[in-house]
């Protein structure tokens, strides 16, 4: 299966996203280079880890990744402009735990470390037996002040990348160039047929 059919398989699994106003101003808005674009809620550290997590999450290959459609600007004012107190300061918690995490293994700065380094400790925290699975899916359904401390470090870190991923998921699936050029896409939409077999579906579809 190639990248785009798994891509498009996957937009089936997610359902469909209906987007508040704002959230699509929100989109529309980020249309800065990645190297050029200024956070507004992320560190200089943060960015270029989110930016680097973001891009071996969905990399481009015969379709766009997620850098393309500007995905880390999407994360940082979303972070910003839409989640809560609460959550903007669990997400800080993780990702500075994540940038020492990252220093500490890889010698690097965070500011200025390589795709290669990110993608080296990535690949820890997924790289679990299914009873570590199961662990952590338990430990991140707890509030912060639940978890044992000795996890507390591991259960940020998750809380920060878990955010990502579903960030990069979200806003490259309701970006206008992969609505447009990957998903189905009918500006003008026909006839409702309800009740067909799913294999005459095709792609996910995307609202414009």
């Amino acid at each position: 299966m190639n990248r785009r059919k798994a891509l498009k398989n996957l937009s089936l699994s997610l359902g469909y996203v209906v987007a508040a106003p704002a959230i699509m101003n929100i989109l529309s808005s980020c249309t800065s280079k990645v190297e050029t674009w200024k956070p507004s809620f992320l560190s200089i550290e943060q960015k270029n880890l989110v930016t680097h997590l973001v891009d071996i999450i969905l990399p481009p290959t015969n379709i766009p990744g997620a850098l393309d459609v500007n995905v880390p600007e999407f994360i940082d004012k979303m972070l910003n402009h839409v989640e809560s107190e609460s959550s903007q300061e669990i997400f800080q918690k993780g990702a500075n735990a994540f940038a020492q995490k990252f220093e500490a293994t890889s010698g690097e700065k965070a500011s200025k470390g390589s795709k290669e380094s990110v993608q080296l400790l990535f690949k820890t925290y997924f790289n679990l037996s299914e009873e570590e699975i199961e662990k952590v899916k338990k430990e991140q359904s707890l509030l912060e002040g639940e978890v044992a401390n000795d996890r507390r470090n591991a259960y940020l870190i998750y809380k920060f990348l878990f955010t990502v991923r579903s960030y990069t998921l979200f806003g490259y699936y309701t970006s206008e160039k992969v609505g447009e050029e990957i998903l189905s896409y009918d500006p003008i939409p026909g006839r409702y047929d309800p009740c067909i077999p799913l294999d005459d579906v095709g792609n996910a579809w995307s609202i414009k």
